[in-house]
């Protein structure tokens, strides 16, 4: 089969390949694609931002059009010229963006011209469906892309390594819990390690923090990069992830889980609904400093639970099996 994925915001790398600062090209784009470029199809990545319609042919548009995260009503035409063509069309949606001032308009147009449906997660399917009045979407999770870790809980009784990584949007749910950490740092002193997008201000905040919770908190920020966030998670002891279950949230896929277990280390997240099948394997609270006094008070079960957390993100989370998934969904009308 030849697939053709329309995306933007992709960089090329030094050894001819293509990367992207935005996880969800990475997951929704450029890992599948890979995947099924290795089941023997050809696939090619379409950068609509950096192309003209009048750049393509009417081979460029292949068996199939896979429409990721559009922001651009150019894609609207592209997708247009597929169906004239006879090309299947799949609208990929990763983000619950679609009430956001001028998205729906567009979200909608490109909803209608595309043959089948995908999203990110269950809940993320249902408020689509619901919003756009359309069938629910069939549901592809993202893969895993990070490098597989042992199983590992080492922590001191009396000292505790965190891990926080993530978008810069999600951070301030991150600063709503620097008091109660904090707190809880005075019995078992915490170190705090942020990965994240460098914005104005930042190191200010962080030096303001560590000077407030001296002794008990010390927080270090580090600009994100994949290989920041694999060295982050292979230094620490386990990663906390705080949130809040609003209708955003909701539609987040469990990635930020799936990477931790996958590089071996433990969780303590808020309850959020992407994440209601991972409770086996992580810690869910609905207060993280419970979550961490849970894991401090039971220590010895926490490598198990990574474990049969591994195991499970392999068969479903494995670039391999997104693949799979893929291709299912892209079967000819």
């Amino acid at each position: 089969m030849n697939i053709n994925w329309f995306a933007t915001g992709i960089e090329p790398t030094p050894d001819n390949g293509l990367t992207s600062s935005r996880a969800s090209v990475r997951f929704r784009c450029l890992i599948p694609a890979e995947g099924l470029r290795k089941l023997g199809h050809q696939v090619r990545i379409i950068q609509s931002d950096t192309v003209l319609p009048s750049d393509l042919s009417d081979d460029d548009f292949g068996d199939a059009v896979v429409f990721l995260k559009s922001f651009d009503i150019v894609d609207e035409s592209y997708a247009e010229r597929a169906r004239r063509l006879g090309r299947l069309v799949v609208y990929d949606f990763c983000d619950f963006d679609i009430l956001k001032p001028g998205m729906m308009t567009h979200r909608k147009a490109m909803t209608d011209l595309a043959h089948r449906h995908v999203a990110a997660s269950d809940a993320l399917a249902a408020m689509v469906a619901e919003n756009l009045g359309i069938k629910t979407p069939s549901v592809i999770s993202d893969p895993y892309e990070g490098p597989p870790g042992a199983p590992r809980f080492s922590a001191k009784p009396d000292a505790l390594a965190l891990v926080w990584f993530g978008h810069i949007n999600n951070l301030q749910e991150l600063f709503d819990q620097l008091d109660a950490l904090a707190k809880f740092g005075q019995d078992v002193p915490l170190t705090l390690a942020v990965v994240s997008q460098r914005i104005d201000g930042i190191d200010e905040a962080f030096e303001q923090a560590n000077a407030k919770f001296t002794g008990a908190l010390s927080m270090h920020f580090t600009p994100w990069s994949l290989d920041a966030t694999w060295a982050a998670l292979a230094d620490c002891d386990l990663v906390i992830i705080p949130s809040i279950d609003n209708d955003i949230k909701k539609a987040k896929s469990p990635n930020r889980i799936v990477e931790a277990l996958r590089n071996g280390r433990f969780v303590v997240a808020n309850p959020v609904t992407a994440y209601k099948d991972y409770g086996d394997f992580i810690r869910i609270d609905a207060d993280i400093i419970s979550g961490l006094r849970w894991v401090m008070d039971n220590r010895d079960i926490i490598e198990a639970r990574i474990q049969k957390g591994q195991e499970f993100i392999n068969g479903r989370h494995s670039p391999e099996a997104i693949a799979a998934d893929w291709l299912e969904i892209l079967k000819p009308l």
